[in-house]
């Protein structure tokens, strides 16, 4: 019989679908256009982690195996969901381009390289990574250097003895400038917009998750005060390494928690902040002596 449901995406939240509507007893398909599950995933630079815990990462009745720690490494994250998939006997079809979603009826109108079929209903679970953001910086096109969006870093031996600037020192940024002094030419640049927040991964030796859990089963009052004590844990003095840090008032959206190897790495000359100044209306690096 044909599926009743079309889910587009075979990542984490496709995969999450599958198993509610196989648990439903409703008829499904998911389809992906990699090769892979959850290919954003599958090929990721060795020191990448998971920024939330174990507890609040996994799929729905299989826990992380013990060996993964409280933060999964981004392969084990890949290799758990590829054993996820095998075990639940969901429903995915790998390789298959989807090019139009049009509404047919009551229904949708499905073209694919496979050709054209119709779904009562469709789930996009596509995410949001596959097309990433590029800054417009001034005078970018004429740079000879190489120049990779993070989604693209695989190796940090990739970049052995060459001069590197990050740009934006969120948790991807953040991790490229821990990963990079261990190959590149010392300084590493991070090129900071705005001041950045160090924050520990075990606040008060446990992770955040767990005192947000801890707190569930403690009076209100108690639970609001562990909340504001946990959450807002953040390291202090983290100017003097040398980074940038919010100004007074400042807001920042930058909240890392690779606190400790970052301020380690800017103490030791490995990682130096560097800014970019507005410029004709745009952008270019500026500052990195």
């Amino acid at each position: 019989m044909p599926a009743e449901v079309l889910v587009i995406g075979a990542g984490p939240a496709g995969i999450a679908c599958a198993y509610f509507l196989q648990k439903a007893g409703i008829r499904y398909r998911v389809v992906d256009q990699a090769q892979v599950i959850a290919s954003t995933w599958a090929d990721q630079y060795p020191s990448l982690r998971l920024n939330t815990s174990r507890f609040f990462s996994h799929m729905p009745g299989q826990r992380f195996p013990l060996r993964c720690g409280i933060f999964p490494s981004a392969r084990q994250y890949h290799a758990y969901l590829e054993d996820f998939v095998v075990r639940q006997h969901l429903n995915i079809h790998l390789g298959v381009q989807i090019d139009r979603v049009t509404p047919d009826g009551e229904g949708w109108r499905v073209d694919s390289r496979e050709g054209a079929a119709c779904y009562p209903a469709v789930v996009l679970a596509t995410g949001r990574f596959p097309k990433p953001y590029r800054a417009k910086l001034n005078g970018l096109s004429r740079f000879t250097g190489t120049v990779i969006h993070s989604q693209e870093f695989k190796d940090p031996a990739a970049f052995t003895g060459q001069r590197v600037m990050i740009v934006g020192n969120g948790p991807s940024g953040v991790d490229l400038a821990v990963a990079l002094p261990q190959t590149a030419q010392l300084p590493v640049y991070l090129a900071q917009r705005t001041g950045i927040i160090l924050r520990p991964r075990y606040p008060y030796g446990l992770p955040k998750h767990a005192w947000t859990l801890l707190a569930e089963w403690l009076p209100g009052h108690l639970t609001r005060w562990l909340e504001r004590r946990a959450l807002a844990a953040q390291f202090r003095h983290v100017e003097r390494s040398g980074l940038q840090v919010p100004a007074s008032g400042q807001e920042s959206g930058a909240a890392a928690t690779r606190g400790p190897e970052l301020m380690e790495a800017a103490q030791a000359g490995q990682v130096r902040s560097a800014r970019l100044y507005p410029f004709g209306g745009r952008k270019r690096a500026g500052n990195v002596s």
